[in-house]
């Protein structure tokens, strides 16, 4: 049985609290069940006009459906240039669509 609190606690996570905030700031409505971090990188292929992230779309989309949803968060920031807290650094700094660019 999964543990109900695990959402909130991934919610609460410095990147995915980053990744709320981009969200928010590009008028992204919230869905429920999807981590901000994974939202906001799908949210960066869809705003990609010249479709240089599709080939990462499909994998994307199962990280994000992953039941294991704190396992697909540890293989997403696994091989970050400069660790997680420069991927939050990265993403606080910079504007929604290059921070969505920052995490693909």
């Amino acid at each position: 049985m999964a543990d109900v609190a695990e959402p909130q606690r991934q919610a609460l996570l410095p990147i995915n609290q980053a990744a709320a905030l981009k969200l928010r700031q590009a008028g992204v409505p919230e869905t429920d069940g999807i981590q901000p971090v994974f939202r906001l990188m799908a949210w960066g292929i869809v705003q990609d006009k010249r479709r240089r992230y599709q080939d990462i779309a499909h994998e994307l989309d199962l990280l994000s459906h992953s039941p294991d949803q704190a396992g697909a968060l540890d293989y997403l920031v696994a091989n970050v240039p400069g660790g997680l807290k420069e991927a939050v650094r990265t993403v606080l700094r910079l504007g929604p669509r290059y921070a969505a660019r920052a995490l693909l």
